[in-house]
């Protein structure tokens, strides 16, 4: 909890609207082997709450499944209602070693 305190400041931001799922895969996979590499530890991606899908967003799927599975990613979360809701995550990385 005190990792996502309020407000959270992001050191980088990914927008993933209007892409599909594989290109949102390759997207996600980069941009946090990127964040890692550059240590920043702040992060955040934009997936959409899924209005185009019947209030299930695609993309939010990609982006945990991703998230699930990097070795450097130590926490995540839905961000704040003032920063995008559950259209968003917040992400906390490891330290670069």
């Amino acid at each position: 909890k005190k990792l996502f305190s309020d407000p959270y400041p992001v050191d980088q931001t990914l927008d993933l609207h209007h892409l599909f799922a594989p290109a949102a895969y390759e997207a996600c996979q980069s941009f946090l082997l990127r964040a890692y590499l550059e240590r920043d530890r702040r992060c955040r991606l934009i997936c959409g709450f899924g209005h185009h899908t019947q209030g299930y967003s695609r993309l939010k799927g990609v982006c945990v499944f991703v998230l699930k599975r990097c070795p450097f990613v130590l926490a995540y979360q839905s961000a704040a209602p003032i920063d995008g809701g559950t259209g968003a995550i917040n992400i906390y990385l490891r330290k670069k070693i």
